[in-house]
């Protein structure tokens, strides 16, 4: 099975691609363009890379609703990602909210953003250390692994198989059960 993980942004998009947790493949996406033609930019070259990369499933990083600047042009980015998910898919994305990205990380569900770039290279070895948009592609790797366990528990896998941490576990089976809404 092949993940992608998407940490969505108009100037640096992480894209990374896991298959059973193995790194298969990572870029960057910017555009120079703006306003519509930006978003769309970002979205074909995201398609592309799933397509050259025979990608399974796609998962993105849900909003952060404390970082209000730019919010409606990052909301229609990841609303254009959702919609080409659908049309490839024909299913609902995964989407992994910032917090539970730092949780499966680091046991914490709030860390400085620099703080996710040395767990990949300290608990997975995975150096990003001296690519460009570097934090992008640590947290699109961290969507990956969670969006990978996820998976593979919502196909029927038992958690008890997965090499998963104790916090890491709690991260993955909140997503399978989210908390119910009130009211």
């Amino acid at each position: 099975m092949r993940v992608l993980g998407i940490d969505q942004s108009l100037t640096s998009t992480g894209l990374v691609v896991l298959q059973d947790l193995e790194l298969v493949a990572y870029k960057v996406v910017a555009s120079k363009l703006f306003g519509a033609a930006r978003i769309d930019d970002i979205r074909r070259q995201t398609l592309a890379f799933h397509k050259e990369h025979g990608v399974d499933h796609w998962a993105l990083e849900g909003y952060s609703y404390k970082s209000p600047n730019g919010m409606a042009q990052s909301g229609e980015l990841g609303g254009m990602l959702r919609l080409q998910h659908l049309m490839t898919f024909k299913a609902e994305i995964l989407v992994v909210a910032p917090s539970t990205r730092m949780k499966y990380a680091t046991g914490k569900g709030s860390v400085d953003k620099d703080i996710i770039l040395g767990y990949c290279l300290k608990k997975w070895g995975v150096d990003f250390l001296d690519e460009k948009g570097a934090n992008d592609l640590a947290d699109a790797y961290v969507i990956a692994r969670v969006a990978t366990h996820f998976f593979r528990l919502k196909g029927g896998l038992p958690i008890e198989n997965e090499k998963l941490l104790s916090y890491e576990r709690d991260a993955v089976l909140a997503l399978l059960a989210p908390p119910k809404k009130k009211g």
